[in-house]
């Protein structure tokens, strides 16, 4: 029986935790975490005011090739500032091309939170949750790189429900578009 120097089999382990070098010849898994910014601009649907509000976006996907799944989490920032708006879903979503600028699209299906502000009194809160959509459209940078690619968006974020106010018959129904910015590790 024929044993392997210690060195040599030391040698043999960056090839296999490093990605296939076969890559290139065709699609493999790689997953990935983004972590970024949103800023979000309401309809003013019903409301007493639609102020824009920024947002934290943090994706976590498997990438095969061109096509993506991905979890998502939308979190508005602040908690004084009405509307505002949380997604927490899934996505899937396709890259279009392979080189340093690659546009995408991705359409996703989640649990959408909203609370809106309401003339009734001079300013009455409501909030609402249900099932909501969110389309996003953007191009990555660096897209090959294994660390520190940049996802630059537009989103729609679109629920199915109304936001109603607690006293009253006032409601509305906020679609919200966004621009955002993820680094992806």
């Amino acid at each position: 029986m024929t044993r392997l120097p210690f060195g040599a089999l030391l040698s043999l382990i960056p090839l296999a935790v490093a990605p296939s070098v076969l890559g290139d010849d065709g699609p493999r898994l790689r997953p990935s975490v983004a972590f970024g910014g949103a800023g979000l601009f309401p309809s003013r649907d019903g409301q007493r005011r639609a102020d824009p509000k920024g947002a934290l976006d943090i994706d976590a996907s498997l990438e095969l090739g061109p096509v993506f799944l991905a979890g998502t989490l939308l979190q508005g920032l602040g908690e004084t500032t009405v509307p505002d708006h949380s997604f927490l879903g899934v996505k899937l979503g396709y890259v279009f091309g392979d080189g340093p600028f690659a546009p995408y699209l991705s359409a996703g299906i989640g649990h959408l939170s909203q609370t809106a502000l309401f003339n009734f009194d001079e300013g009455t809160t409501g909030s609402a949750s249900g099932l909501g959509f969110e389309l996003e459209a953007g191009a990555v940078l660096f897209r090959r790189a294994e660390l520190f690619r940049i996802w630059i968006y537009a989103l729609v974020l679109l629920p199915t429900f109304e936001v109603r106010s607690s006293f009253g018959p006032e409601a509305a129904h906020i679609n919200a578009l966004g621009f955002g910015l993820r680094l992806g590790l």
